[in-house]
């Protein structure tokens, strides 16, 4: 919203904002196994890692436009950015590739990667899409295949 001028940026903002993205850093959020989505397993989830990239990207074109120093280690935005775009061309097209127990080839989550945070170009977004064939009933699209 602040960078679409929707928002008025203060203080306190740009401090949480700062906070956050070091909390990303140091728990290592590209290495994280959560839940994601509504999900039954812990797992290192595309659709978890993609919104975290999208967050850094953004922030890093607000602090750009406005002038304004990340109130963070001045390293930590581009490390996120490093990491977590590193992580997600490993793990893309699929959803999860780690635990191998729990690996997930298509998921209708990830096309939030592809809208509206645009953090796949359009060849990862048209793979993403043909694999959620695998989703697509004769009425409906399951989140998953085997989706409960």
């Amino acid at each position: 919203l602040a960078l679409a001028d929707k928002m008025p940026l203060t203080g306190d903002h740009l401090k949480l904002l700062g906070q956050l993205f070091e909390y990303l850093r140091v728990i290592e959020c590209w290495e994280d196994h959560d839940a994601g989505h509504w999900e039954e397993h812990s797992a290192q989830h595309a659709s978890s890692l993609g919104p975290c990239l999208a967050a850094t990207k953004a922030f890093k074109a607000l602090m750009k436009k406005t002038g304004f120093m990340a109130p963070c280690k001045a390293d930590t935005l581009d490390i996120l950015e490093l990491k977590l775009t590193s992580c997600l061309k490993e793990i893309l097209p699929n959803e999860v590739i780690r635990p191998a127990e729990n690996a997930k080839d298509a998921d209708s989550a990830l096309v939030f990667l592809c809208y509206p945070l645009d953090v796949v170009d359009e060849d990862m977004g048209a793979k993403i899409l043909e694999r959620l064939t695998k989703c697509m009933g004769h009425v409906a699209m399951a989140r998953y295949r085997k989706d409960s």
